[in-house]
């Protein structure tokens, strides 16, 4: 026997199936948003560590350098889930490294990559080249020379000058772009690159020796400057005029974040 089911009582029924499945919608959707608001900080510093140690992993820096990064990266994340370290600090950090050697040592390690693994010149040019690189780094690395006169000797050699060569003293960095390096230059420029990275060195008294930059001191140098208090490094004037004039920046307009787990910002 066929029961016969009136329109009316379809429409309440799929009303009613609509009303359940819209209630466990919202149900997820909040769910969801008290578990964000809840874990945010674990969840926000382990994406973060996991971009980070992706770099880290991808580097070919000696694994003694990569298990110490991996160290201070750890560090920072657990301090930041368990609160001792606030989202200020954490983006104070951030600024430390924007602001301290790791840019135009990034750059300088490329410009080494660039112009020197992949070239015709000699096993003993190479070594030369090596050197002055090494030199040069390590000027940056004790702040001897500043992220301006990295630039000035790396601007030849790249096919964004007007947009690599943008004042870093400017208030906004938006415009600035890392070096893409040519692929046209000649070896008399390569040697003259060389050169000038040696006469750079010399000038501010770095001593004819290999170096190897320890990244994961000068990492945690920033961390512990930041949880100390101190301010962030600034680009420091070279001992001696080089071919241009560098120019200082200007200070950097700082926007405080708010952390979520912290007092109303208007009752300070």
């Amino acid at each position: 026997m066929r029961i016969a089911i009136s329109p009316g009582r379809r429409r309440a029924s799929f009303l009613r199936v609509l009303g359940i499945g819209c209630g466990v919608v919202a149900l997820l959707l909040i769910g969801s948003c008290v578990y964000l608001a809840l874990n945010f900080r674990r969840l926000s510093a382990e994406m973060a560590r996991e971009m980070i140690m992706a770099v880290i992993e991808a580097s070919d820096l000696p694994a003694d350098q990569q298990a110490r990064l991996t160290a201070q990266v750890d560090r920072v994340v657990e301090d930041f889930k368990a609160r001792r370290v606030s989202f200020v600090q954490l983006g104070e950090i951030a600024r430390h490294l924007a602001e301290g050697p790791f840019m135009p040592l990034a750059e300088l390690e490329a410009a080494h990559r660039h112009f020197v693994g992949d070239s015709g010149m000699t096993v003993e040019e190479k070594e030369t080249a090596a050197l002055e690189f090494q030199r040069f780094s390590r000027a940056v690395a004790e702040g001897r020379v500043s992220h301006e006169d990295v630039r000035i000797v790396l601007r030849p050699y790249v096919s964004n000058a007007q947009a690599y060569g943008s004042p870093l003293s400017t208030s906004s960095r938006s415009d600035w772009e890392p070096p893409v390096f040519r692929i046209d230059v000649t070896a008399e420029e390569r040697a003259a690159l060389i050169a000038s990275l040696e006469a750079r060195a010399s000038a501010v008294g770095v001593p004819a020796e290999p170096y190897q930059v320890d990244y994961a001191v000068l990492l945690s140098r920033s961390i512990d400057d930041v949880l100390a208090g101190r301010a962030a490094p600034s680009s420091v004037s070279p001992a001696v005029d080089f071919a241009e004039p560098t120019q200082a920046p200007e200070p950097v307009e700082e926007v405080v974040g708010w952390d979520p787990g912290d007092a109303d910002p208007t009752e300070r």
